[in-house]
C-alpha cells in the first residue's frame, strides 16, 4: 500500500513536471515564430506560379517533406502559409 502510494506520487510529479516544462516561454518557439512571420510578411507575391521543387529548396527539409506529402507541388501558389511549431 505504501510502495503504490509513492508510486502514485512520482508518476503525478512527473506528469506535472512535463505539463508546466510544456508550457513555459521557449526561446526557440518564440524565435521560429518571429521568423516566420518576418518571412511571410517579406516574401508575399503578387504573381502567382504553381508549387515546384526548385523554389521549396531554401525551406527545411520537415517543411518540404509535408508540402510534398499533402499535394501542393504542382498546386497553384498562395500568398503565405502558416505553420505552428508544437511540441509532440
Amino acid at each position: 500500500m505504501k510502495y503504490a502510494k509513492v508510486v502514485l506520487i512520482m508518476l503525478i510529479m512527473i506528469i506535472g513536471g512535463v505539463l508546466i516544462l510544456s508550457r513555459l516561454p521557449s526561446k526557440m518557439r518564440d524565435k521560429y515564430q518571429k521568423d516566420q512571420e518576418d518571412y511571410f510578411f517579406n516574401h508575399r507575391q503578387t504573381e502567382q506560379g504553381k508549387f515546384n521543387l526548385d523554389e521549396l529548396a531554401e525551406f527545411p527539409q520537415p517543411i518540404i517533406e509535408y508540402l510534398q506529402k499533402m499535394g501542393y507541388l504542382g498546386q497553384k501558389k498562395m500568398n503565405g502559409i502558416r505553420l505552428f511549431f508544437r511540441l509532440c
